[in-house]
């Protein structure tokens, strides 16, 4: 089954599961409401993303397929996917001033993906690294301090 999203400037970022509009109808979503719909190119949870207000771009975390899914806003369309990232990830930020994607991942680090080559630059590994019992869940970004904080 495809995973689809849509968007429209009165209802946000949605995300709906279906072969086509048969099935966004039987999960109450009709395709007419949304800006556009497209397939992604992952499966599994979607439901960690973040945003860039200025480009106009979301990021998507691919938890199944281990991938950062990177949707241009003003043209409905996917234009990137990170693959093969080292874990499953779970919360992303962005971070306009440096134009980076900062990810937690299941295997207790977090990683820095570049907001214009869409290349992972920075790997930093917590305490409890290679544990996939101890990997990040959620996480949060503190702008007044710069820190990003993983749990």
């Amino acid at each position: 089954m495809k995973r689809y999203w849509g968007y429209s400037a009165h209802y946000g970022c949605h995300s709906f599961e279906g072969a086509g509009a048969d099935d966004a109808h039987a999960n109450h979503v009709r395709p007419s409401e949304f800006g556009a719909d497209n397939p992604l190119p992952t499966e599994g949870y979607m439901d960690h993303m973040t945003v860039d207000i200025k480009g106009q771009r979301l990021f998507l975390c691919g938890e199944n397929s281990y991938s950062l899914v990177v949707v241009d806003l003003r043209v409905g369309k996917v234009i990137h996917v990170t693959k093969g990232l080292p874990a499953m990830p779970k919360k992303p930020f962005y971070l306009p001033e440096t134009d980076e994607i900062w990810l937690s991942l299941t295997d207790a680090s977090v990683i820095a993906i570049s907001g214009t080559t869409y290349e992972i630059t920075k790997i930093v590994k917590l305490a409890e690294y290679g544990n996939p019992q101890r990997g990040a869940d959620n996480a949060a970004y503190d702008p007044s301090t710069h820190l990003f904080y993983a749990a």
